[in-house]
């Protein structure tokens, strides 16, 4: 099987889909080791390599528990890359993971020295971009003004961004983004 089947060469050419493929493997060995970072320093976020690929206009809402449930979006996006037929995308969550994927290998093409271009791919992968206004700073620093926080605070926050999509239910996400599983007390199990 062709990773990244449901996409021809046309939308992903060879060179691309490798980089994609190592780019799945690269995050997910980064972000686990973000998690002992935190887990040694949950205020050290600026040192995550998660840092890097997220919007930095909503830094105040990243703690170690978004990092395990971005973690688990990529890791879910990863294998979803890699389905043929593609089965979509089910939350803002693996939207933004998905584009940390694509910016990891664009720089590992661009390194190659290639010229990387994953726009039809994202048209073809994405349902609407819906995080891609996230990266977009408000003009002339309004972002860091209290009118731009108060801004930020009116639009879906962090933790909105592990629900399902409108018209989806909770089925269609890991269970780890749905909540606390209830595990039966050590007596009950009896």
């Amino acid at each position: 099987m062709t990773f990244a089947g449901s996409f021809d060469d046309l939308v992903l050419p060879p060179d691309h889909r490798a980089a994609l493929e190592t780019a799945c493997t690269v995050l997910v060995d980064d972000f686990l080791d973000d998690m002992s970072t935190l887990s040694d320093n949950p205020e050290a976020w600026d040192e995550t390599y998660m840092s890097g690929y997220l919007p930095r206009r909503s830094r105040d809402g990243y703690t170690p528990v978004f990092a395990r449930e971005f973690l688990v979006c990529t890791v879910v996006v990863g294998w979803k890359v890699a389905q043929d037929p593609w089965p979509g995308l089910a939350c803002l969550g693996e939207e933004l993971a998905l584009n940390a994927l694509v910016e990891a290998a664009a720089i590992r093409l661009e390194d190659d020295g290639a010229d990387p271009d994953f726009r039809t791919f994202l048209r073809r992968a994405l349902a609407g971009a819906a995080f891609a206004d996230l990266f977009v700073d408000a003009p002339g620093g309004v972002d860091e003004s209290e009118l731009g926080r108060r801004l930020q605070r009116s639009g879906l926050p962090v933790e909105g961004w592990f629900s399902p999509f409108p018209g989806l239910d909770a089925a269609t996400l890991h269970p780890y983004l749905v909540g606390p599983v209830d595990f039966p007390a050590d007596d009950d199990a009896e």
